[in-house]
């Protein structure tokens, strides 16, 4: 990668033809449309456009980015907001090919960049624990067997993420054989989000807890910030959430992604239930235990092995989708995920 610094160092074209030779990656960059503002709080960094350089076998891709300093007096490397452009913008992969291909930028990456993903992924284990989930998937009875003769590694590889994450973050699980779902506190997600982002890339899945404590500056507030681009899955669990909280989630422009979304145990009301209609994208919402019944339809399960059997919608459902005048999907969940109701955020990222 080379770097042509012009208009006194404000401005920066960047040609990326080493460094980024993944032409996966470098499509999704360079065939953006609307490449969004980078200006994270931290950060500092907008991406002003991006542009293809050239059609041959061994294409160059181009960005011109503005690079402003933080408060710290401290500003991002140019490298950097181009792989956190990649990072916030790629879509999700949903071919074990896709994911493979993407994970290319990751594996490459100079530390810290990716180091906590660089440090526990192993291919071997990757593919054992896809393998325990596709026997999951099709009922094959050995699958709590493998399960279990994984069990002890897995246990190991979140210890050491976690480890080296630090105790800012409470708890670590894999997705295959990546990072990809933690629990910590809001008022850390927000204060070090971008730590998060860098350091173990394929985290798309957050479950926030000291809600109560982060709420004291505003939920509007903490739910506008800007590390919440490329989270598909948010749980926030007992944690006292109202209507109003949900309002402001509905409302923020960094969870248009959001598939997956737990709010079970708070002070929920049709109101946020009706908020949450407005979420075009979402499959599954978990709403059990609030002021409210959960609108979700209900379900009968299989005595034996739990799976859902049959399902019918609540006269709550029926009103919402009215209101809505459109069907919600989440609405209907169960008979998406009879065998895993209710589905994990696994279960809802490889449906696709």
């Amino acid at each position: 990668m080379w770097c042509r610094p012009c208009d006194r160092a404000r401005l920066v074209d960047v040609a990326m033809t080493a460094e980024f030779k993944n032409k996966y990656a470098l499509t999704i960059l360079a065939e953006a449309k609307q490449p969004p503002e980078m200006g994270l709080p931290s950060i500092g960094v907008t991406v002003q456009s991006v542009s293809r350089e050239s059609k041959t076998s061994t294409p160059s891709y181009s960005a011109r980015v503005q690079m402003t300093r933080t408060p710290q007096g401290r500003s991002d490397s140019v490298d950097g907001v181009i792989r956190r452009y990649l990072r916030l913008n790629a879509p999700r992969p949903r071919r074990d090919v896709d994911a493979a291909i993407f994970y290319e930028d990751f594996a490459n990456a100079p530390r810290p960049w990716g180091d906590v993903e660089a440090a526990v992924y192993d291919e071997e284990f990757d593919s054992r624990m896809r393998e325990v989930r596709l026997m999951r998937a099709a009922r094959s009875p050995g699958w709590p067997k493998a399960r279990k003769a994984l069990w002890s590694e897995l246990r190991e590889r979140r210890a050491r993420a976690k480890s080296l994450l630090g105790d800012w973050v409470e708890e670590v699980d894999f997705h295959d054989g990546h990072v990809a779902e933690v629990v910590l506190k809001a008022s850390d997600f927000v204060r070090r989000g971008a730590e998060l982002q860098e350091r173990a890339p394929w985290v798309h899945h957050v479950h926030l807890t000291g809600f109560g404590e982060a709420r004291r500056s505003s939920s509007s507030s903490l739910f506008q910030c800007a590390y919440f681009s490329g989270i598909v899955s948010l749980g926030i669990v007992e944690q006292g959430l109202d209507d109003d909280d949900v309002v402001a989630l509905v409302s923020s422009p960094y969870l248009q992604e959001l598939r997956w979304l737990d709010l079970s145990g708070n002070q929920l009301t049709e109101r946020a239930f009706e908020a949450l209609s407005r979420l075009h994208q979402l499959v599954y919402v978990g709403l059990n235990d609030n002021r409210s019944p959960s609108p979700v339809d209900e379900f009968g399960e299989d005595a034996i092995d739990g799976y859902v059997v049959e399902s019918w919608p609540t006269a709550a459902g029926r009103a919402l989708e009215r209101r809505a005048d459109r069907r919600l999907t989440w609405l209907h969940a169960p008979a998406m995920f009879p065998r895993s109701y209710p589905p994990t955020p696994l279960d809802v990222a490889v449906a696709g």
